[in-house]
């Protein structure tokens, strides 16, 4: 029998890195199941504006979201 948690806590960290050739890179590190919701990694080397980070946070969010179940997830 395979024993569960009452509650499954989501470690989600975010970290912008300025870089010279590349710009602000942008990096998530999900540190549980949810990692698979940040893959394949995206990177841009082009300026994007704040619309477009936006929508980026959005989608990964919502991917999140299609699978959470309040019985389990803190």
């Amino acid at each position: 029998m395979k024993t569960t948690k009452p509650f499954e806590v989501i470690y989600i960290t975010g970290i912008v890195t300025p870089t010279a050739e590349d710009g602000d890179v942008l990096t998530f590190l999900a540190l549980d199941d949810y990692s698979k919701f940040l893959f394949p990694p995206q990177m841009k080397k082009t300026e994007s504006t704040d619309t477009e980070f936006i929508d980026l946070l959005v989608k990964f969010f919502n991917g999140i979201n299609e699978t959470y179940d309040r019985k389990i997830h803190a």
